[in-house]
């Protein structure tokens, strides 16, 4: 699943898919809180046609553009990186599977992957450490709010 931002007046397009969207809508919302409508954050999350105008999309793109964007993915990766990991939620936090698909060593929390990745067995990472930043994307999609004259969501 993901989001296409498809221009209003013109033929730009920003497409993201659902793990990198959310976290560029997040810092829309908290950054752009002063003029956002207040349905935006959540019409916006969703691909339901929300529509930003020329106008307010002009807004997006000049607050975006002020922000040190470097620091804001460094300071959000920081936060991700130090959630507290959570108990496995397939074996309950003891590394050992027994329900009707694995009965025996828990194919979620013990395997080489997590091991390469430092996570103890019954543990896992929480779940918001999917959604990362990345410049160039969010650099992407400023620009788009300049360009597109206006857009819609979906």
């Amino acid at each position: 699943m993901g989001m296409d931002l498809i221009s209003i007046n013109n033929d730009k397009e920003f497409r993201a898919n659902v793990w990198s969207w959310r976290p560029i809508w997040r810092l829309v919302a908290t950054e752009c809180e002063d003029f956002l409508p207040e349905d935006a954050y959540e019409s916006g999350s969703m691909n339901d046609g929300y529509k930003i105008d020329e106008e307010m999309a002009l807004m997006i793109h000049n607050k975006l553009k002020s922000l040190n964007i470097t620091k804001i993915i460094k300071e959000y990766h920081y936060y991700l990186d130090n959630l507290p990991l959570e108990n496995c939620k397939f074996c309950d936090g003891n590394g050992i599977r027994d329900d009707e698909n694995v009965k025996g060593k828990c194919n979620n929390c013990n395997t080489e992957y997590t091991k390469a990745e430092g996570v103890p067995v019954g543990k896992e990472k929480n779940f918001q450490t999917n959604y990362r930043m990345y410049q160039e994307h969010i650099e992407e999609f400023i620009d788009f709010c300049k360009t597109s004259k206006g857009f819609q969501i979906c």
